[in-house]
């Protein structure tokens, strides 16, 4: 199957059609104004935008970024007690990419300096949440980590550009012995 109706429409451009349609105003996607949700469907349309250069799908990311990132580059949404709210962080590095603007940067920047500091089981993995003692879910490596890495390759670390511990990590056998952590 190649995506394709028997028409020719795309399956993903139907998708990013009627999602835009129904939130024209990306921040009003339910379950929060910033969080993974937006993140996921955001980089899908980055997606649609780098395949098909259709300015709609620029514009709908614009206006999300903008929305979040006031011209000093500081977004007022972000608070970086999760991993859920860090996965649109993402789209904030993809607007400094495509623009340069120093306030996606700085934006990108905020985010990343959540990171210090964040709590880390003992096999070193992110904590899904700040206020979850120990608990480290597999879509909290990934989300985190889409972030990380294109921080590193686009903004201005490349210590963060690479495969971290939390993917390898899920990569070993279903169950570690020392910790009984089963996955």
């Amino acid at each position: 199957m190649n995506g394709n109706d028997a028409t020719g429409v795309s399956w993903s451009k139907a998708i990013a059609k009627t999602f835009m349609e129904r939130y024209p105003d990306p921040m009003d996607f339910p379950w929060g104004s910033w969080c993974y949700p937006q993140g996921y469907m955001l980089l899908g349309i980055e997606k649609l935008w780098e395949s098909t250069g259709d300015k709609k799908y620029y514009d709908y990311i614009m206006k999300f970024v903008d929305d979040a990132v006031d011209s000093s580059g500081y977004m007022k949404q972000f608070d970086g007690n999760s991993l859920d709210i860090i996965m649109p962080g993402a789209i904030v590095v993809w607007a400094y990419k495509q623009t340069g603007l120093k306030k996606y940067k700085m934006a990108a920047e905020q985010i990343r300096r959540s990171f210090d500091g964040y709590p880390r089981t003992s096999d070193s993995l992110f904590w899904h949440g700040r206020q979850l003692n120990g608990e480290v879910w597999i879509d909290g490596s990934f989300v985190g980590q889409i972030f990380l890495t294109k921080y590193g390759k686009y903004v201005a670390d490349s210590a963060y550009y690479f495969i971290s511990t939390d993917i390898s990590f899920w990569l070993q056998p279903a169950e570690n012995p020392t910790s009984k952590f089963h996955r």
